[in-house]
């Protein structure tokens, strides 16, 4: 398991990512979720496969790149994981909340009442020669 990932933390971020094309690819296909990623968008759009061909193989590079620097510097794989797995939750998690929150229906209570009519505007009778 150490070849495949020389850092927990690196399982941890490609496991984020995986989890992530999946319900995205999934809940896109329902028509419940719109991909907010303007390069993704463009794949998902055509087809969900081809949307999570792109995903995996950005994954799977990220992953090969970062398990090769890790014979390197294996300390900063491991930190670079950490903070790329935060940030991804973070950045995913805004995108995902403020979906929900401007899709949200106001309550009765918020809804503006329907005022009056506007009146019919004052017609003069004065004429310019």
């Amino acid at each position: 398991m150490k070849a495949l990932f020389p850092t927990r933390a690196l399982a941890l971020f490609v496991g984020i990512g995986v989890i992530d094309l999946v319900t995205t690819a999934v809940l896109h296909a329902q028509g419940l979720v719109v991909e907010l990623n303007p390069i993704m968008n463009v794949l998902i759009q055509k087809s969900e496969w081809l949307f999570a061909f792109g995903k995996g193989m950005t994954l799977f590079l990220g992953w090969w790149a970062m398990r090769w620097y890790a014979a390197q510097n294996r300390d900063f794989v491991r930190k670079a994981s950490l903070w790329g797995s935060a940030i991804y939750v973070f950045v995913w998690s805004c995108w995902f909340f403020g979906a929900l929150v401007s899709q949200r229906q106001p309550a009765a209570a918020e809804v503006a009442p329907v005022s009056a009519p506007a009146e019919e505007p004052i017609q003069s009778e004065l004429t310019f020669v």
